[in-house]
């Protein structure tokens, strides 16, 4: 048996620094992730309030005729000129908030000053009217921020205008220039995200009176939506992390928190959130300074793209990073963008944002307020509740949008706290109606169980569902959550609402409205029977043997199908619904079936999966050990017929889920077995032969042994090449054997 990698002609010469330019920021990591990213922030605000304090001339008004952008990191908006034309004409246009940052050298500086008959002196007095300051006809000054009030001002004023500009020396740090580009200290129009990171960073700082300037630009509901996030300790520390990377507070809405916060997940949001930052470290080499200078306008760009895995994302990285232009506008320098690009070209999951979260948590919100229904917290009564009784069903999902939680656990807590397993096996679905069966201790069990719950729910509930639909998933889910090892009384009360006596008893009405309802009671006991056994007989034919695409041909899901609700708007869910199963979801890409260059659906909804709750930890990993190849049965609803097919493919999973399973927790009796067959692979594997091949003709062919393989990657890397996988898979020659 052979392995075949191409290696592509390709030269992108950046990417032959991966060693040296991997290591030395790994190291940069493993140095500033002692610091929080509070404190990160803290620190970057100061040195730049120093700078700019130290080097400040003065304040002048000076005509726009001289005012020059030319590294504006903003295209021109109509909608904002407009917007500004509007403000001047209430306000004025020369409100203390509108003054232009700008640099200017020695020799031009003494030149106006000598035109325009004044000393430095008169530049650096407090005064609401400034000096005029005069330039020769054809000087221009070169400004950071205010190009659209720059351009309404040439619209709206007269013929003489003049705009009040704050004079700095030429050389300030890097860090404030790209501080002043983007308008810090110089604009009125600051997002949601942005006063959120002064708020935290004023709150580390112990600056009261900046916290409350800053909280004052928001409304009343966007305060108390502060004020429930900073009681939220786990949400809040993993938010923490990403205050020193800017560009991703642009889409934080204070008004979407609601979601965030009442769904009760905070462990998967934070987890979500680390997963952010892993990524943007990941990218960024855990340089904190180029954190600052990413822009928004990069993260909107770069964020759902994964160019390891999808061509058309690979290649609109290497396009707009092999000179300054879209992405990264504000790193300039040659060297640091060689470096983000070899990083960001071998990025093989999703690129999570602050934005991609809200949206992928509408995502997982049906199938949370479904389990949540199960397991209810305290509840306290709205105003219009006040002289009523509430009761809470869970016949539907509806008493979860009129009611307002009061406990403070977080639903894993609460679902912990109604986790019932005696003795230490687990079943793990492999279908809906097929289970394996592993063996724990308590914890590792409960966490399998957790996830297998949510998988459940998500494939029942994360679409629209009719009312008929709602009682009969809720029903299945109750079963399952039994199953598992959760209890609790709308459990119980939820599996006495039998939904095939309903189903029966609603047809036939429909069917035979004359015939009398005691008539068709009888009947419907019968018609139950059979629909049942449909539903089980069907249900255990869905087995689905084959490993899942990760790619499919043609352009594949599009960026803005990749999270959300709307990674349901496709044609082959129902392929996706046959494998959203906990050892499916748990297969390192490498594994999965590959198609074409576009990114598959199941893809998708696999990396979202993972981004809320990770690979299995080492918990689970030491744990949970595979107690028997053996299909079991669930609840007597669902009784399951082991098929030899299934059973064969059962009888492979202890290689497949080896991030769940380690052979030194499996049974006595069993250990020889595992050591004979890790013998066999080793020996399987030496027989093994990697093919290289450039454009279909074979360069070299290595034993498939770890360090023969990594070796002969380096040195076809070393000539100037890229490797891939035969279906077209990027990686570093360090992970060429791992690959394999």
């Amino acid at each position: 048996m052979e392995n075949y990698i191409y290696v592509d002609n390709i030269p992108i010469l950046y990417l032959l620094q991966r060693l040296f330019t991997f290591e030395s920021y790994q190291k940069t990591e493993i140095l500033t992730m002692k610091t929080s990213g509070p404190q990160i922030l803290v620190a970057f605000e100061r040195r730049v309030a120093e700078d700019k304090a130290a080097k400040i001339i003065g304040t002048a008004r000076v005509r726009i005729d001289h005012l020059a952008f030319p590294n504006s990191i903003r295209g021109k908006d109509e909608t904002k000129i407009k917007e500004l034309k509007g403000k001047f004409a209430l306000k004025g246009y020369l409100d203390e908030q509108h003054r232009i940052p700008a640099v200017i050298d020695d020799n031009t500086l003494q030149t106006a000053l000598l035109k325009t008959g004044l000393n430095i002196e008169a530049l650096q007095g407090v005064s609401h009217q400034p000096q005029s300051l005069h330039f020769p006809e054809n000087m221009k000054l070169e400004c950071f921020h205010g190009q659209h009030r720059i351009l309404a001002a040439k619209r709206y004023l007269p013929e003489e205008r003049w705009w009040t500009v704050d004079l700095y020396r030429t050389d300030l740090d890097d860090d404030t220039r790209h501080s002043l580009l983007g308008g810090y200290g110089y604009s009125s129009d600051y997002t949601d995200g942005e006063i959120f990171r002064q708020v935290r960073r004023c709150q580390v700082s112990a600056d009261t009176l900046g916290e409350m300037q800053w909280r004052a630009r928001l409304t009343g509901p966007k305060n108390r939506d502060i004020d429930q996030l900073l009681r939220r300790e786990i949400i809040l520390n993993a938010l923490d992390s990403l205050l020193p990377i800017k560009g991703l507070w642009k889409e934080f809405k204070l008004g979407s928190l609601h979601l965030l916060l009442n769904m009760r997940i905070d462990e998967e949001i934070a987890h979500y959130i680390r997963k952010i930052e892993q990524g943007m470290n990941e990218i960024l080499g855990g340089d904190t300074r180029l954190m600052e200078r990413t822009d928004d306008p990069t993260i909107e760009m770069i964020q759902l793209r994964a160019p390891a895995v999808s061509k058309s994302d690979y290649e609109f990285i290497q396009e707009n990073l092999a000179a300054p232009g879209l992405l990264f506008s504000q790193i300039r320098e040659v060297s640091k963008r060689q470096g983000i690009a070899s990083r960001l070209l071998c990025i093989s999951h999703r690129i999570l944002t602050l934005d991609t979260l809200i949206k992928d948590l509408r995502y997982l919100h049906p199938a949370v307020e479904a389990i949540r229904c199960l397991f209810p917290g305290k509840i306290k009564k709205t105003r219009r509740q006040t002289n009523k009784t509430q009761r809470l069903t869970t016949k539907t999902l509806r008493h979860t949008k009129e009611t307002q939680r009061l406990t403070t656990k977080t639903l894993r807590q609460n679902l912990y706290t109604h986790f019932e397993k005696f003795g230490s096996t687990l079943q793990i679905q492999n279908s809906e109606r097929t289970y394996l069966t592993y063996t724990g201790n308590n914890q590792s069990l409960f966490n399998l169980a957790f996830r297998q719950l949510h998988l459940f729910a998500i494939r029942h509930f994360s679409k629209p569902l009719s009312k008929q639909e709602t009682a009969y998933s809720m029903f299945i889910l109750a079963d399952f959550a039994q199953s598992v090892g959760f209890s609790s009384e709308e459990i119980t009360s939820q599996l006495m609402e039998e939904p095939f006596q309903k189903m029966a008893l609603n047809l036939l009405h429909r069917a035979l409205p004359n015939h009398k309802p005691a008539d068709l009671t009888i009947e419907a006991q019968s018609l139950a029977t059979k629909i049942r056994d449909s539903i089980n007989t069907l249900g255990a034919s869905a087995v689905e043997d084959s490993k899942p695409w990760i790619t499919v041909a043609g352009c594949g899901v599009s960026v803005a199908q990749r999270c959300g609700p709307e990674v349901w708007d496709d044609n082959e869910e129902s392929d996706d619904l046959k494998h959203m199963f906990l050892e499916k979801m748990h297969l390192p890409l490498a594994e999965l079936q590959r198609g074409g260059e576009g990114i598959s659906s199941f893809y998708v909804k696999r990396s979202i999966y993972l981004a809320f709750w990770g690979g299995l930890d080492q918990c689970d990993q030491s744990s949970a050990s595979l107690n028997t190849a053996q299909e079991t049965r669930s609840a007597p609803v669902y009784e399951s017929i082991p098929s030899d097919t299934a059973r064969a493919d059962n009888e492979e999973l202890a290689g497949q889920m080896d991030d769940i399973t380690q052979t030194q927790n499996i049974p006595n009796d069993s250990a020889p077995e595992a050591t004979t067959l890790e013998s066999h692979l080793t020996s399987y594997r030496q027989q093994q032969v990697v093919t290289f091949s450039e454009k279909g003709v074979t360069v070299h062919e290595t034993p498939f042994l770890k360090d023969e393989v990594n070796a002969q990657a380096l040195r076809i890397v070393d000539s100037g090449k890229l490797l891939s996988t035969v279906q077209g898979e990027y990686f570093l020659w360090r992970d060429c054997f791992e690959t394999l």
